[in-house]
Formats: C-alpha cells, structure tokens, sequence
C-alpha cells in the first residue's frame, strides 16, 4: 500500500492527493483554554520586566567601572608626555645629565618661592642652572591644568654607577576616596 503526504486543511477537512478524505478536525476548545491560561501573560511580563532591570543594572556597572578605567587610562597618558618631556629636556643638557644635577627627590623642591613665568636664568646659564629651571618648569607642568594629574609630584633617581634615570611621578585620583596612583619609567637621555 502507498501512502501519500496530506498537503491541505480546509474547513475543518483534510483533502489527499486524490480527492477529498472523510476525516474531521476535532473544534478547538478554546473557552477552557482560554480560561486555563488566565493571568499568565502578566505573571511573563513581570519576570521578563525583573530580568531586563538586572541586565540594566548590570550595563549601568559595566559603565561606571568603564570610566574608571578610562580616567585612569587618562591619567598615564598624561604622565608619560610629562615624563619624555623631562627626558627631552634632560637630552638637551648633556653636560648636567652627566654631572647628576637632575638626581632630585622632590622637583618641585629646585623652584623659587615666587615662581618665574618662563626661565629662572635671564644671562647666560650653566648646566646646574640650566637643569635646576627644567625641574622647576616640570615640577610646574605636574601640577596645570587644574584636574589633570591633582597633587602631582615628581622625582628623578640615577640607577647605580649607569647612564640611566628612573623618573618616577605621584598622584591622587580625583574620587571621592583619593587613592595615590605611581608611575615610574627608567629611561637612558
């Protein structure tokens, strides 16, 4: 015997390949479905509203975390075109690289009480001089524009009997609980 596929419902009977097939399609029962299925839809609503919420709160995390982490982020870069700003200055001076006048623990510390807007040394300078104005003038550009890096400070070590400086700059995150963040890079002038 050969079976054929059913390929059309209309009216409530289901047509063969050849003619019409005397079987019925039982009527939906659609009042007891209806009523079993009362209240359901609110109760899906509900529990799909409570799991977007977390989801938004979970995205509302990741951004706050993101921007952190960008402000941070942020704040390196800065530290490092302050420091190969020193290192550019340094390279400049050969003469008190070598005699260890950038060595310094505190370069804010090479500064005038009154600061200068541009130079320290009006006449001609020595290398002393010359690396005592770029401290000052660093130690200066750690601390503007406002907000960038606050309370910036900056140091310059010598690695033992080398031709290589360690310059280490500190800073306090701007947060409600400022954290003090370091960021040191040996470098050869």
């Amino acid at each position: 015997m050969k079976l054929y596929p059913l390929h059309i419902f209309q009216e409530g009977r289901l047509h063969g390949r050849f003619g019409k097939t005397a079987l019925k399609a039982t009527p939906p029962l659609r009042a007891a479905r209806a009523h079993r299925h009362a209240g359901i839809t609110i109760i899906e609503v509900l529990v799909s509203v409570i799991v977007a919420a977390f989801g938004l709160l979970g995205v509302a995390g990741l951004l706050i975390k993101s921007a952190a982490y960008s402000n941070t982020a942020h704040s390196r870069t800065v530290v490092t075109q302050k420091i190969y700003s020193l290192v550019d200055r340094m390279r400049a001076n050969p003469k008190g690289v070598a005699n260890g006048n950038y060595v310094v623990v505190d370069a804010g510390a090479s500064c005038p009480s009154k600061p200068q807007p541009h130079s320290l040394c009006t006449t001609k300078c020595d290398p002393e001089q010359i690396a005592a104005d770029d401290l000052c003038q660093w130690s200066q550009e750690l601390q503007a524009p406002p907000g960038e890096l606050p309370g910036g400070t900056g140091s310059v070590t010598r690695v033992d009997k080398t031709n290589l400086f360690t310059i280490r700059v500190d800073w306090k995150t701007p947060s409600q609980d400022p954290v003090e963040k370091t960021y040191s890079l040996t470098v050869r002038p």
